[in-house]
């Protein structure tokens, strides 16, 4: 069994671990895309960029869209973080709280769960895009 305080310390740990896959995913395929479009006339990718490149495009916006959502998360963290701070629940007997209809608290789950979203979508669309210019130059 595991106490509350556990089961949050895990919880804290792996949203940590998942928003710096979304970061390391996220930059990644803009290299990948980026190598794509900068390659050499003579490359397999160069005949992807002829085929593909602006559907590439549409990875790098997604990816683009996951940084700028896990920014706003930490962003609505820390106005969060702010507000209850300045307005606590007792401050005598110094108990403060999160309060859950704030948008800052609802934007921080919103904002996690959208960069996840954008980040496998634009997951999804470059396996596929790949997959595809490969096929098609191997024709």
């Amino acid at each position: 069994m595991a106490t509350q305080n556990e089961i949050l310390a895990r919880e804290k740990d792996v949203t940590d671990k998942i928003s710096t896959q979304v970061r390391t995913i996220s930059v990644g395929l803009i290299v990948f895309t980026w190598s794509i479009y900068n390659a050499a006339d003579h490359t397999l990718a160069a005949g992807m960029k002829r085929v593909l490149a602006p559907l590439f495009l549409v990875v790098d916006i997604l990816c683009i869209a996951a940084l700028s959502a896990d920014f706003i998360q930490y962003v609505c963290a820390k106005v969060s973080v702010e507000n209850s701070l300045n307005q606590p629940i007792d401050a005598a007997k110094d108990v403060y709280g999160y309060h859950t209809g704030w948008l800052s608290y609802k934007g921080q789950y919103w904002a996690f769960w959208t960069k996840i979203v954008f980040c496998g979508l634009a997951i999804g669309l470059a396996c596929i895009l790949t997959a595809y210019g490969l096929a098609e130059l191997n024709e």
